[in-house]
């Protein structure tokens, strides 16, 4: 018996992996994003920003998974959930509970960015991550200390080539993808059944 073919996923991975190579195309289309002040910053506007107002949505009755934070915030949340065991112990420290996420397509992505434009614009935090307010003031950034033990910019730092592994037509070809769906349902069921064996994924996996 294949069991591997039983395993159930939630989510439809061959949309979810196009949207994510679309958001990971525009990350590196950016190509300022991976070291150096901007990513400092985009940790900031993450943690102070970012996470609360998921919170804050929640509570006000908003749903924020109708919101998206801008690129640069966005390129911090996604590597930060590339440790997931890390992001939700983090996420939990800092909001109480786990913020979910899913990859928008790029259309639903502008839209959503828009809202959350809004909403950030209204509360006096600039949304643009190259304006010179894009932090509420440099004293505030200078003297802010991350609550996460996860350590963000190393991660940036093994993330920034991912999207050139990916780039090729053939990620985005839908018979590859469904036999890299294939494939990762396979690695899951050897991880199950090995579970403290380190097993390394391949690209086509990894995207999975």
């Amino acid at each position: 018996m294949e069991d591997w073919k039983y395993i159930d996923l939630s989510v439809d991975l061959i949309v979810k992996a196009s949207d994510q190579i679309d958001f990971l195309k525009d990350v590196d289309t950016e190509g300022i994003l991976y070291a150096g002040s901007i990513l400092e910053h985009a940790c900031y506007r993450y943690e102070r920003y970012w996470l609360p107002l998921c919170v804050d949505l929640e509570l006000t009755g908003e749903n924020y998974e109708d919101f998206y934070p801008p690129l640069d915030v966005a390129w911090v949340w996604h590597v930060h959930m590339l440790s997931p065991t890390e992001y939700q112990k983090d996420c939990k420290k800092i909001c109480g509970k786990i913020i979910n996420h899913s990859y928008p397509s790029k259309y639903e992505r502008i839209r959503k960015q828009a809202k959350t434009r809004e909403k950030w614009e209204s509360l006096g935090i600039s949304y643009d991550y190259l304006s010179e307010n894009s932090i509420d003031s440099e004293k505030n950034f200078k003297n802010f200390s991350t609550s996460f033990k996860y350590d963000l910019i190393a991660a940036a730092d093994r993330q920034k080539s991912f999207y050139y592994q990916v780039s090729l037509p053939h990620f985005q070809n839908n018979d590859f993808l469904l036999i890299s769906l294939d494939r990762y349902k396979k690695f899951l069921y050897l991880k199950q059944k090995n579970p403290n064996q380190f097993i390394v994924p391949c690209y086509g996996i990894d995207l999975m």
